[in-house]
């Protein structure tokens, strides 16, 4: 009877988890165990190995000879001896020596392998556990997380709770956006990407969530977030680009993986490098169009405007300029 009861407490405390009994002393249930491990794993979705490498530190320590390891879960990517990384959040750029998943040496880590890396030159405290191996430039770091939420107990607006994500836990407070959505504030920051998973806790697990933007701006907008919880690549881009915005920068924003930014881009028009919509450049056509009509009108025997006095002293202006029709160029 109090197994049962044990079983039937868990299955309410976990709906959606197989419970499955099994005895420290005995060992009966180890069979059953291992087949409901098996088929919850099958059904996990596996870990991105073509984006940038993303492993979170959960344990750091000294080997002579081999200097400072530290261990952890590679979340996205591939690690392999020579990469150049940088600790994150605080910035510090290491070198890869040494690699192994299990205890044995290996030439790359793959995403979902537990891994131990060996950092030459890094003394043992300047590394901690929840610090992030990223590569330069391709996550951001930011004290806010747009959420969307997952709650087990009512979470107030402006309730102080702790944020765990990665290996870190970190004390915030919730600002809600909508019934669904909700700014994470938080008082340290943090290296995410879109899709991550949160705990928040108070006393006790009140929810979780899934980041919706690892960086977002400050403010609420329910609206953006209803767009960023969509799966559509072309929809999240849309919400994201009007005027022109560098590649590579939309990229280290951490919203899509690559293949899906690739993906996402085709709603837009990039040259040289930049995105931008086709209503902006429609917008800057006319607003171009219009200043030249006016010069020809006040100054007919010297109609023409530099680029310089046509658009904003921007990177973009020699790119966008020949994308007029010649006759707004004067």
């Amino acid at each position: 009877e109090t197994l049962e009861l044990a079983l039937e407490e868990a299955r309410e405390l976990v709906p959606e988890a197989p419970a499955v009994a099994v005895s420290g002393v005995t060992g009966d249930g180890l069979d059953d165990l291992r087949s409901a491990l098996d088929d919850v794993a099958a059904a996990v979705e596996q870990r991105r190995s073509d984006g940038p490498a993303r492993l979170y530190v959960d344990r750091v320590f000294s080997l002579r000879g081999a200097g400072t390891v530290v261990t952890g879960t590679l979340w996205s990517g591939s690690i392999g001896e020579g990469d150049q990384l940088r600790l994150a959040p605080g910035g510090r750029e290491v070198r890869v020596r040494s690699v192994q998943v299990h205890d044995r040496p290996v030439a790359r880590a793959e995403a979902g392998q537990r891994v131990a890396v060996g950092l030459p030159g890094l003394s043992r405290d300047e590394v901690q556990r929840g610090d992030a191996l990223v590569p330069a430039g391709a996550f951001p770091s930011s004290y806010r997380l747009e959420v969307a939420l997952d709650e087990l107990e009512p979470v107030a607006d402006g309730a102080r709770l702790t944020v765990h994500h990665g290996t870190r836990r970190i004390p915030a407070r919730v600002v809600r956006v909508g019934e669904e959505h909700a700014q994470l504030r938080l008082a340290e920051p943090v290296v995410a990407a879109r899709g991550d998973r949160v705990v928040l806790r108070g006393e006790t697990t009140v929810g979780g969530g899934v980041v919706l933007d690892p960086a977002p701006p400050r403010g609420r907008d329910e609206a953006r977030d209803e767009l960023l919880a969509q799966s559509d690549p072309a929809s999240i881009v849309r919400a994201l680009v009007h005027e022109p915005v560098r590649v590579d920068e939309l990229s280290s924003r951490a919203l899509l993986a690559p293949a899906e930014l690739g993906e996402g881009l085709d709603a837009v028009r990039v040259v040289d490098g930049w995105a931008f919509s086709e209503e902006w450049l429609e917008e800057l056509g006319s607003s171009v169009e219009a200043r030249l009509r006016e010069r020809a009108e006040s100054s007919p025997h010297d109609p023409g405007l530099s680029t310089a006095e046509l658009l904003p002293a921007r990177p973009w202006a020699g790119v966008v300029i020949g994308l007029l029709p010649v006759e707004r160029r004067g």
